[in-house]
Formats: C-alpha cells, structure tokens, sequence
C-alpha cells in the first residue's frame, strides 16, 4: 500500500498509523507527488471483525490524499475523503 500525497503549495504533511505506531511526516513540493509507502500489517484481513487500522493524515495546507492498494492478483487506488465529511460508522465494500 502506497499513500500519494500532492499539494499546489508546499507543504508538510504527517502520516499516523496509530495501531501499529506509525508516524511519518513528509515534505510535498508543488504540483509533485510525495509516496508514503505503508506496510502490510495495516490490511485488513479478517471478515465481519471491526479492526483499528485506521491511517490519519494532518497536513499544513491544502492536500490531496489518493491511496493505492495491491495484493497478489487484485489492486486498486481511491481519492481519500476528509474525515469531516463522513459519519461516525463506517462500512467498506471491497473487491
């Protein structure tokens, strides 16, 4: 799994993984792409059971999140959504 981070501006962000104690924080520079590679142990691997693998990112600025996802024969990427405009309950519907 991969976090793209990207701003107009330069900025800082930090990425939080609190459940494995993950925290990196990371310089964008405008109009580039800042990777953040994240380790496996945040993929949720088990059905019907609510784990804590949420991942967190604060930037400084305005930012753009977009996430992406592989695992042997499948992949993915997904434009990440400010926490604020989602609930307090969370469904995923996955491949």
């Amino acid at each position: 799994m991969v976090i793209w981070i990207s701003s107009r501006v330069e900025t800082q962000a930090t990425v939080y993984a609190k459940s494995i104690g993950f925290e990196q924080r990371v310089k964008i520079f405008p109009n580039q792409i800042a990777e953040v590679p994240m380790t496996d142990n945040l993929m949720h691997k088990r059905s019907e059971i609510v784990e804590q693998f949420g991942i967190q990112v604060i930037a400084d600025d305005s930012v753009s999140v977009t996430v992406y996802l592989s695992y042997k024969w499948s992949g993915e990427a997904y434009n990440v959504i400010p926490a604020e405009f989602l609930g307090k309950e969370y469904v995923t519907l996955n491949m």
